[in-house]
C-alpha cells in the first residue's frame, strides 16, 4: 500500500522530530457498565476485534531504498499486539497537575518506526480534575502523523470506540501475531525501479507548483490585516526545555454564542479569538504586549469532495498563519476581525491547487528533502537579514471527535482532549470536541509561559467576557 506524497514527505521529516504521534485522550466512566476491558488481556482482545479491518492494524511503514520515492505500508510478519496495547495503574496520590505531567511524558515517547503506527494505553485511577468524574479511566490513543492526519486519527478513535462497530468484527489475532498473513516485501530492486519511475511525475509536479506560485505572487491579491510584514517578537516565543500542560473546558454552545451575529464567523474563528484574548491578558499582566498582533499557525483540512466514507490513512491538510488580533481589546470585535481575515485566507487557499510551496516540497524525492529545507532556510535568512522574528507565535489544531456516542466496552466516553505538538513554538493549543463538550489542551514551554496558572485564568476571564458580550478590562 503506497502512501501519498504528503505522508511520504512527513515520514522523512519526522525522523528528526522529538515526537511525531497525534495523541488523543478519551475519558471513560466505568461505573456505568459491566465488563469494561480494564486488564491488558481484555484490552488487547477489545482493540484487536475493533481494529482488525483498519489498514494500519498490522502494517508498518517501509521507506523506499535510498530515499528515492514513496513510502509503503506493508503487513508486519512479527506483529504482536502486546507491543501496541498497555494498561497503567496511576499512583493513588497523583494530583491532576501530576496527571497532566504524565500526559506530557507520554506525548514525548516516540512510536517505534519498525512497528505498526499506533498505540493504545489505558490509565486507571485518574485523579480529580476539571469536570472529571470519580473513578474515571483515560484511554490514550496515539497514531503516527506520517500515516494519519488529524481527521484520519479521529476516524481511528471512532473505529475503536463506536457504540456500534463500524465494520463487522473478525476473530482477533493472537498476541504472537500469527493471525496475520505476512506479505513478502518486494525486492529492493523492484521498489527502487518503481521509485525511479516516479521521478518524472515528481519533476513535472515540482515545475508546475513553482510556476503556479510565481503566477500567484505576481497577481497580488487582497492583503490580510494582521499578517502584513514580519510577525512580532513576544515573551511567549520559544524558551526553556521543559513543558507544562493544562486543560480549558467549555462547550460548542458557548463558542456558537460568541460568534452569533457575526456574518461568516465560524467556531474556529471564535476559538482563535479566545486564544488571542488569553494571550493578550497574559502579556499585559506579565510582560509587554506587542503592538503588532500575534499570529498562530492553524491546520486546515484540504480534503475535497467525499464519497461518504471516512479517510483512514493519509495526510490532507495545510498549515496556514492566522492573525490572533491581540491588538483588539473587545472579544467580539476580535471575533469579527478574525472572521474577516480567515475568509480571505480560505479564499486564497481554495483558489487553485493547494499551497504551491507545500506541493513543490512534496514533489522533491525524499532523499533530497533535508538539503532543500536547508536551502530554503538560507534563502529566507538572506531575504530578511538581522531578524529573528518568528513566522508565528502559537499554534492551534482543531480535531473534532464528532457527535458520539463513544464507549469502551459499554462504559461511555464523556470527554476528549488532545495533547498538541510544540516543535519550534512556545505554546500550542489543541481543540477537541465530543458532542457539545469542548476542551482546549494547552502545551507550553517552561520559559514561554512562566505562570501557567495565570494563563489558565486568562482563558477563564476571556471566556466569561466573550459570553457576556462585554469588553474586558484589559489591564
Amino acid at each position: 500500500m503506497r502512501l501519498d506524497d504528503t505522508s511520504t514527505w512527513m515520514t522523512y521529516l519526522n525522523e528528526g522530530a522529538q515526537a511525531s504521534a497525534i495523541m488523543h485522550v478519551l475519558f471513560v466512566d466505568p461505573r456505568q457498565a459491566d465488563g469494561v476491558p480494564d486488564s491488558s488481556a481484555l484490552l488487547r482482545g477489545f482493540v484487536a476485534e475493533r481494529l482488525a479491518h483498519h489498514p494500519c492494524f498490522q502494517r508498518r511503514i517501509v521507506r523506499s531504498p535510498g530515499g528515492l520515492g514513496s513510502s509503503h505500508l506493508v503487513v508486519d510478519p512479527g506483529f504482536d499486539i502486546a507491543d501496541h496495547v498497555s494498561v497503567e495503574a496511576l499512583d493513588p496520590s497523583l494530583t491532576w497537575a501530576g496527571f497532566c505531567d504524565r500526559l506530557v511524558a507520554i506525548r514525548h515517547e516516540r512510536l517505534d518506526p519498525q512497528r505498526a503506527p499506533w498505540h493504545v494505553m489505558l490509565l486507571t485511577g485518574v485523579p480529580d480534575g476539571p469536570g472529571i468524574r470519580p473513578g474515571t479511566m483515560a484511554l490514550v490513543v496515539r497514531t503516527e502523523h506520517a500515516v494519519m492526519d488529524g481527521g484520519a486519527s479521529a476516524a481511528f478513535v471512532r473505529a475503536l470506540l463506536a457504540v456500534s462497530p463500524l465494520v463487522p468484527a473478525r476473530p482477533p489475532t493472537t498476541d504472537s501475531g500469527s493471525g496475520a498473513r505476512a506479505l513478502p516485501l518486494p525486492p529492493a530492486t523492484v521498489v527502487a525501479a518503481s521509485s525511479i519511475a516516479e521521478m518524472p511525475r515528481r519533476a513535472l509536479r515540482f515545475a508546475a507548483s513553482i510556476g503556479q506560485a510565481r503566477t500567484r505572487s505576481g497577481s497580488g491579491g487582497a492583503a490580510v490585516e494582521g499578517l502584513e510584514g514580519r510577525g512580532p517578537r513576544a515573551a511567549t516565543d520559544p524558551a526553556g526545555s521543559g513543558h507544562r500542560f493544562f486543560v480549558v473546558t467549555t462547550s460548542l454552545r458557548a463558542m456558537n454564542e460568541a460568534r452569533a451575529g457575526i456574518p461568516g464567523a465560524t467556531v474556529n474563528d471564535a476559538v482563535l479569538a479566545l486564544v488571542g484574548g488569553a494571550l493578550r491578558r497574559y502579556l499585559l499582566e506579565h510582560a509587554t504586549l506587542p503592538e503588532v498582533p500575534l499570529r498562530s499557525i492553524v491546520t486546515v483540512s484540504t480534503t475535497g469532495g467525499t464519497d461518504g466514507r471516512e479517510r483512514l490513512i493519509g495526510n490532507d491538510f495545510a498549515m496556514v498563519i492566522f492573525p490572533l488580533r491581540t491588538d483588539i481589546e473587545d472579544p467580539l470585535e476580535r471575533v469579527a476581525a478574525i472572521a474577516g481575515a480567515s475568509g480571505r485566507i480560505k479564499t486564497a487557499l481554495a483558489d487553485g491547487p493547494r499551497l504551491h510551496g507545500e506541493r513543490a516540497m512534496q514533489a522533491i524525492p525524499p532523499l533530497f528533502l533535508p538539503r532543500a529545507l536547508s536551502l530554503l532556510g538560507r534563502l529566507q535568512r538572506r531575504r530578511t537579514p538581522g531578524t529573528q522574528a518568528p513566522a508565528a507565535n502559537a499554534v492551534l489544531v482543531n480535531v473534532p471527535i464528532g457527535p458520539g456516542p463513544l464507549a469502551l466496552g459499554g462504559a461511555p466516553v464523556y470527554r476528549s482532549l488532545g495533547v498538541p505538538f510544540i516543535e519550534g513554538l512556545g505554546v500550542a493549543h489543541w481543540v477537541s470536541t465530543l458532542g457539545d463538550d469542548m476542551t482546549i489542551g494547552v502545551l507550553a514551554r517552561s520559559g514561554s509561559i512562566t505562570d501557567l496558572d495565570s494563563y489558565q485564568g486568562a482563558f477563564a476571564q476571556e471566556l466569561a467576557a466573550m459570553r457576556a458580550g462585554a469588553s474586558p478590562a484589559g489591564n
